[in-house]
């Protein structure tokens, strides 16, 4: 029987087409000796129930042979009929079995549901406790109810979602089952059918989280319990006019399930809150929610020293899932973001500048954004953070098929497109695909789900992760680089290099040679032509610091900060005028913070090269913006591209937070600044 871990392993073979234990040690922190029981598990079923012969079995280090991988997906997509759950996955069935208890429920209930001993029943219900204890949520006994939980519906929600994204999904399947509840047919074909009958666009992989979960509070005591106060009347008002309420509406009363107006609007809000929101569609909600967003752009803007050169195109984008977080945030609704710590880590100078860019928004939800929620905020930007060339080199045509939503399908073409220049990415649906490739326009496909098949022989499909780390690049670059021959492109087999090492010198690190040598290899095929990242004390010097000016208007100030990198040649005129144009038009494009100002202008308006000029006023100045009034520190930036500067700006955000740095400042001495910026502003 396999398990959770067997079948984590399983897909990345699928994916990797190799089964290399220290890469798998490495991308799902396994020991040697669990790989080497997986490994067993998944060659005993290879054999007893498909007959594979032994010279076609998983061998370490070894390609995978095609008809072996095609067993493996099969397995895969089928994997009910093989699975057994581990200790993490009886311990979520019993949260199940607790939260959705509506009569008595004992360890022999539990014993017989999960066909185990009472002593690992014992074992597991020990853990969950302290787990969730942890959390704030108690499991306690009694002798009306049995085992019942005790804390607050957004916490007990909170661990019933991530366990629904982080548990193996035949966990609550098997649960649902067991109630005699028609999960597929009754929920999930009428979700997916009235959400057409609405037109509305829901995230591919919330769907299903949307189902599991209202098919479970629809047997929970603790379904509607400690319902969020109401949220602000600019948005409650609102709801009831939105066709969510009415799908909403629709399907509870198709379902049979009359929990009333003020539960009808908690589901509504869950819909928003997993669907793809369109600026394009004049909702209700959308003049207030469109006008948010574009101050919160605007401020991230400011903050990282952008200019978008479509900024309509970058609003549009992101408020597809600004809508959704918004009336999540707003209902105290729950997310698990499973990437979320993947993500803060390879984008953490984006996430730095995120972090501050939505600072006056907690104030107007009274509640901060969560970690889960920045992440997702910040794969929106960071697909912003690129500058798009002009001339087109590409040569042939990859579709791009990602079900978890816009964000993660932009930075996924981001990455691509830096990757694989010679092909035009384009991103588009499952279903749409389908449709497309009846006449095929695409010479690839680039799909997040392992289910997906093309069903067209000449069109490979290609299987990546939401967010590619080194490994995924160097292992995708050597697949498609086998397929289309003709880029002239040479990646060598890092499992051959480290082989040849192996017989000339000794390895210390086997695992960290793997690592730097998919590191290299990973890097774009074009990558002399990428900009370097910059570090803060890159684009300072001492001739750009100036200190005790005096200006008599926030015009002439902002014109002042231009001259030390106008006098050496960092920018032109042109530019001196196009920062001053970005300041009349509005100084909440300088203004970013109390007592900071930070002009700048688009790159193409006559930048010669990457620096940041620090001006000291000697008595601040009103830049008629009230919150932040008055100005007294003015960093003007000039950017060469669109990228190559967010880790210094990153930087620059921490400084500003630090008082230490303000001290320095206030000394009025451009020596001492100078020197603070060397020492802190190179980490």
């Amino acid at each position: 029987m396999l398990n959770k871990n067997s079948l984590l392993m399983i897909e990345r073979i699928i994916i990797n087409e190799i089964l290399s234990v220290p890469q798998l040690i490495q991308e799902l922190s396994f020991t040697k000796r669990q790989i080497e029981y997986q490994l067993e598990s998944i060659n005993d079923l290879l054999v007893d129930s498909y007959g594979l012969p032994k010279n076609r079995l998983l061998q370490v280090n070894e390609p995978v042979q095609p008809e072996t991988l095609e067993l493996l997906k099969e397995i895969f997509l089928n994997q009910a009929e093989h699975y057994n759950f581990n200790h993490e996955e009886r311990q979520f069935y019993i949260f199940l079995a607790i939260l959705c208890n509506k009569d008595y429920l004992t360890l022999y209930h539990l014993t017989d549901e999960l066909e185990v001993s009472k002593t690992t029943i014992q074992a597991d219900l020990k853990e969950l406790k302290q787990k969730l204890e942890i959390l704030g949520i108690h499991i306690r006994s009694d002798r009306m109810w049995g085992y019942t939980l005790n804390g607050s519906t957004p916490l007990i929600q909170n661990f019933l979602i991530k366990g629904i994204n982080s548990v193996h999904k035949t966990v609550i399947k098997h649960f649902l089952k067991k109630r005699s509840l028609d999960f597929t047919g009754r929920y999930l074909i009428s979700i997916r059918r009235i959400s057409n009958v609405f037109g509305l666009s829901l995230v591919e992989n919330r769907f299903e989280e949307f189902a599991y979960l209202l098919a479970i509070l629809s047997i929970s005591n603790l379904a509607f319990r400690g319902l969020p106060d109401s949220p602000p009347s600019v948005i409650s008002d609102k709801i009831v006019l939105l066709k969510e309420y009415r799908f909403a509406e629709t399907l509870l009363k198709e379902l049979k399930l009359n929990w009333g107006s003020d539960k009808t609007e908690y589901i509504s809000a869950w819909l928003i809150g997993i669907s793809v929101s369109d600026i394009e569609n004049d909702t209700p909600d959308k003049p207030y929610l469109s006008e948010l967003l574009r101050q919160i752009l605007l401020r991230f803007q400011a903050l990282s020293g952008l200019q978008y050169l479509d900024f309509d195109s970058a609003l549009a984008q992101l408020y597809a899932h600004f809508r959704p977080a918004f009336y999540r945030n707003i209902y105290g609704l729950p997310i698990s973001n499973p990437l979320t710590g993947q993500i803060l880590e390879q984008y953490r100078t984006t996430a730095i500048l995120v972090r501050e860019t939505i600072k006056p928004l907690n104030y107007i939800l009274n509640v901060p954004f969560s970690e889960d929620e920045l992440a997702y905020l910040t794969v929106h930007f960071a697909s912003f953070t690129t500058q798009k060339s002009l001339y087109n080199p590409y040569r042939k045509q990859a579709a791009i098929v990602c079900n978890a939503g816009m964000g993660f399908s932009a930075l996924l073409k981001k990455q691509l497109e830096n990757l694989f220049p010679e092909f035009d990415f384009s991103i588009t649906t499952y279903n749409a695909l389908k449709k497309d490739l009846k006449v095929p326009p695409y010479h690839a496909v680039f799909s997040t789900s392992l289910g997906y098949q093309s069903g067209v022989d000449n069109v490979p499909v290609f299987y990546v992760p939401s967010i590619l780390n080194n490994q995924d690049k160097y292992l995708l670059s050597q697949k498609v680089y086998k397929t289309f021959g003709s880029f002239n492109e040479f990646l060598p087999s890092v499992h051959d290099l480290i082989s040849i090492i192996h017989k000339h010198a000794r390895i210390t690190s086997e695992s960290k040679l793997r690592g730097d040598l998919m590191n290299y290899f990973s890097q774009p095929a074009s990558r002399e032509n990428l900009p370097s990242p910059l570090l803060l004390a890159d684009m300072v010097s001492p001739m750009l610091i100036q200190t005790a000016v005096s200006a008599p208007t926030a015009r002439e100030a902002v014109n002042l900060s231009a001259m030390p990198l106008l006098h050496n040649n960092y920018i032109t005129r042109s530019y001196v005028a196009a920062v001053l144009d970005t300041f009349n038009s509005s100084s909440h494009h300088t203004v970013i913070m109390k007592s900071v100002a930070l002009p700048h202008a688009s790159p193409q308006k006559g930048v010669l090269k990457p620096g940041i000029s620090i001006t000291v006023l000697k008595t601040p100045i009103p830049f008629n913006v009230a919150e932040y009034d008055p100005i007294k520190y003015i960093f003007c930036l000039s950017a060469v591209d669109y990228e190559s500067h967010i880790s210094a700006m990153a930087k620059l955000v921490e400084f500003l937070e630090d008082d230490r740095f303000y001290k320095v400042l206030d000394s009025q001495n451009a020596s001492d600044i100078f020197n603070y910026m060397m020492v802190y502003g190179a980490e």
